[in-house]
């Protein structure tokens, strides 16, 4: 019973359509993109990104301004011209070639700054984004969103250098306006959230403070109470590409997204709460490759051999919500079926209903672990209205009996 409603989750979170207050926000390594082996990866990242479109999505371990141009035309461009990328920064903290970067839904964000933080290592890269909504020019809504790629390995002096990286970002955070809504990405490195890199990003001291959005910091490597929080290695063993990235398997949680303290709050942007997911992992692949069949579970075997051939780190992502709606979204169509009138953010009740046309007849209410909650019929009437009060805060789903699913958030 428990694998099918983690397999109808998973459709759920595939096929929904986004809501007009939400985006997603993505980290992914790349791992050496674009010429790490196989030659056909951009092939996997459309599989990936096909079932979890960021809409912003920032990335490490981009080789050259030509590889980045290549994620953003062969992959992310590939069918419709959504998105945007940052320019291309070589790394100016050293002479190594793998950089940071963001892309984005330019339907939905304005790039107004970014910033180079250089440390030890590698640079730490800044984008400032502003949301494309109707009040715009009179009430902006900005976010600031962070790319780091921090020292690799285990030992005191890694873990030094680690800390010394943090230290030179948190030593901007003076320059901000204290109230900034604040998305710090990156494959930190860590193996522990006691390591002084991560003490020090998570510092209450700090100008912003940022917080874990599922509060589990702990002893990560190794320890089978994170599984569903690893990251890396995808792989049991290197040898298939050639030597190039990790193996092992997964039993490191090397991947984070931390968020400023005012996103967990009622703000005017904010975490949706339960939407923190490590894409791939189906929390039973402790020192197995992610593709192993006995990792089986709510991420498919076809998404998981992606991953498999794209990377040695799995991706992260997270999703934000705003007050204010985003002036991107679709014209409705009868294909569509069903539509929030009123905005897709409840509080003790919801609207639904029927585009022109629509041949939608009745939906299901399902939440984030698959469990059906309510189910209505449209009968004769145009619109319907639930009761949400009762329903606990988080992410819900409107599946309906013909057409694509629409998403809804309880607050």
């Amino acid at each position: 019973m428990l694998k099918q409603l983690s397999t109808l989750l998973l459709l759920l979170l595939s096929v929904f359509a986004f809501g007009q207050n939400d985006f997603t926000v993505m980290f992914y390594n790349l791992l050496e993109y674009p010429s790490a082996p196989p030659a056909d990866r951009d092939m996997h990242l459309q599989t990936v990104f096909d079932a979890y479109p960021p809409d912003i999505l920032l990335v490490c371990e981009l080789q050259s301004p030509s590889g980045a141009d290549q994620l953003l035309d062969n992959v992310l461009n590939v069918d419709e011209n959504l998105y945007e990328a940052a320019e291309f920064v070589f790394n100016t903290s050293s002479t190594s070639n793998l950089q940071q970067l963001v892309y984005y839904r330019a339907d939905k964000f304005d790039l107004i700054d970014f910033t180079v933080i250089p440390t030890t290592i590698r640079d730490i890269n800044g984008y400032e984004l502003e949301l494309k909504t109707a009040n715009q020019d009179t009430d902006p809504i900005k976010l600031l969103v962070y790319a780091s790629h921090l020292k690799a390995s285990t030992g005191s002096s890694n873990e030094i250098k680690r800390f010394e990286m943090i230290q030179a970002f948190t030593d901007t955070l003076d320059d901000l306006d204290p109230n900034s809504y604040v998305v710090f990405t990156g494959d930190l490195n860590l193996y522990t959230g006691a390591e002084l890199a991560y003490l020090e990003l998570t510092a209450v001291s700090n100008p912003i403070v940022f917080k874990d959005p599922l509060n589990r910091s702990g002893n990560w490597s190794n320890n089978t109470d994170y599984e569903d929080l690893f990251t890396q290695s995808t792989r049991s063993s290197s040898a298939p590409f050639g030597g190039v990235g990790a193996g092992g398997g997964m039993d490191d949680r090397f991947d984070h997204i931390l968020v400023s303290e005012n996103l967990l709050e009622d703000s005017p942007l904010r975490y949706v709460e339960g939407s923190y997911f490590t894409i791939g992992n189906n929390g039973n692949c402790y020192n197995r490759s992610v593709n192993n069949s006995l990792c089986d579970g709510p991420y498919s075997m076809e998404l998981r051999d992606a991953l498999w051939n794209i990377s040695d780190h799995l991706p992260v992502s997270i999703t934000l919500e705003s007050d204010e709606p985003l002036l991107s979204v679709t014209d409705f169509t009868a294909a569509q079926g069903l539509y929030f009138p009123f905005g897709n953010i409840a509080t003790a009740s919801l609207t639904i209903a029927l585009v022109t046309d629509s041949e939608v007849q009745a939906f299901r209410v399902f939440n984030t672990l698959g469990q059906q909650i309510d189910s209505r019929n449209f009968d004769s009437a145009a619109e319907l209205e639930i009761n949400t009060a009762a329903y606990p805060s988080g992410v819900y789903y409107i599946i309906p009996d013909l057409g694509p699913a629409l998403k809804f958030i309880k607050r």
